[in-house]
């Protein structure tokens, strides 16, 4: 059987206002095709949800709805753009046939016409339709097969909050797409020492959430093993270099291990968005990167500490949230975002609630976010 032959009979519905033509067109057609006829384009209407058909043939001028009017109930108003419209009118100005067309119709043929030409359109058009249906055929596996992946990838997110006297952590997690290249982690190390990390891989899709799932295992298992977090990221880029070799993949990656007991966090960021960290009320400090992204090329790993003074702040976000625009051509960008954020930590009223509600007042409206957005908010006090 040929790929765009078809299992059943096509239906096609052929609506003109001439019972002659309508007689003359189902006999010629039926030998084929599964042929209803309408008299007009109200009755068109009417057949349409019942017999779906893959194909209408349909006349411009017929009383109560003309053909026009037809095509733009079905592409408009039904958002049916699957059935093909073919357009069979004794109508041949140009400005009658752009019309129709732009309108949403697949072809026009003027009357009178030859019937084989006629037949040979909607045979073309039996192999359109049939192709239409392949592809949502395969655009279907794809999705059923996206949201395995974003299952799967749901089930690498930390599920329980590390059991800490003082320690509360908030997250926000929301992919653009069903599946997502950022990653967020808190992983109790035992002794008062737990591991956060926020992480952005290039891309999106099936792809980006391969690499996130590596970099999710690679920090987990650096973390069950305590490995400092310089050599995690020797071993992580070196993994993902071998990996990626003159692919344009790269990850960036902000991780830090906070010690409880000792009061102090060191921290590493591999070409991420800087962190935001407050270790004195109204105190903030940028934490910027201290390398480019992971994936590229070999690099060092020049590890950070942070003296804590009983109490910590820490804010770690992705790329999403100051990459959208404010109005046509202008993004909110990274300035206008730390600003923000800042601002609200020097209040001593942040929360993840708290700054999404300043972003929607800022434009007056929700943002329209493109791209993935994942943030971790990590307070901690000795004095709980």
């Amino acid at each position: 059987m040929d790929q765009f032959e078809p299992k059943t009979r096509l239906k096609v519905l052929i609506a003109d206002d001439s019972q002659a033509f309508l007689s003359f067109l189902s006999r010629f057609l039926s030998d084929e095709y599964d042929v209803r006829t309408a008299r007009n384009g109200l009755e068109c209407m009417e057949i349409l949800p019942v017999f779906n058909p893959e194909i209408l043939l349909v006349d411009l001028l017929m009383p109560e709805m003309g053909g026009l009017e037809v095509i733009e109930e079905v592409r408009g108003r039904k958002n049916d753009q699957a059935l093909y419209i073919i357009v069979l009118t004794g109508e041949d100005a140009s400005d009658s046939k752009s019309r129709a067309l732009n309108m949403g119709a697949n072809d026009y043929l003027t009357k009178p016409f030859d019937k084989q030409e006629l037949l040979a359109r909607v045979r073309v058009a039996g192999r359109q339709v049939l192709l239409y249906d392949r592809l949502n055929e395969a655009y279907g596996k794809i999705k059923d097969e996206m949201r395995l992946v974003s299952h799967l990838q749901a089930l690498l997110l930390p599920r329980a909050i590390p059991e800490i006297p003082g320690l509360h952590i908030e997250h926000w997690y929301h992919p653009s797409t069903q599946s997502s290249g950022d990653y967020y982690d808190y992983i109790d190390m035992g002794d008062g020492l737990v591991r956060l990390a926020v992480a952005d891989v290039s891309g999106h899709g099936a792809r980006a959430a391969f690499l996130m799932a590596i970099v999710r295992t690679m920090l987990r298992e650096s973390a069950r093993r305590r490995m400092p977090l310089d050599q995690t990221f020797t071993a992580m880029n070196v993994h993902l270099c071998e990996i990626l070799e003159t692919e344009s993949d790269y990850v960036t990656l902000f991780a830090a291990d906070l010690d409880t007991r000792s009061q102090t966090m060191s921290y590493l960021n591999a070409g991420h968005c800087p962190g935001l960290i407050a270790v004195s009320p109204g105190e903030i400090d940028l934490l910027t990167p201290q390398s480019p992204p992971l994936g590229f090329f070999p690099l060092d790993f020049p590890l950070k500490n942070v003296r804590l003074k009983n109490r910590l702040e820490l804010f770690l976000f992705t790329d999403g949230f100051y990459e959208w625009d404010i109005a046509p051509g202008t993004q909110l960008g990274l300035d206008r975002f730390l600003e923000m954020a800042s601002g609200l930590m020097r209040s001593g009223d942040f929360s993840l609630s708290k700054l999404n509600e300043q972003l929607t007042n800022f434009i007056g409206r929700r943002p329209a976010y493109r791209d993935d957005l994942t943030a971790l908010q990590v307070n901690w006090s000795s004095g709980v």
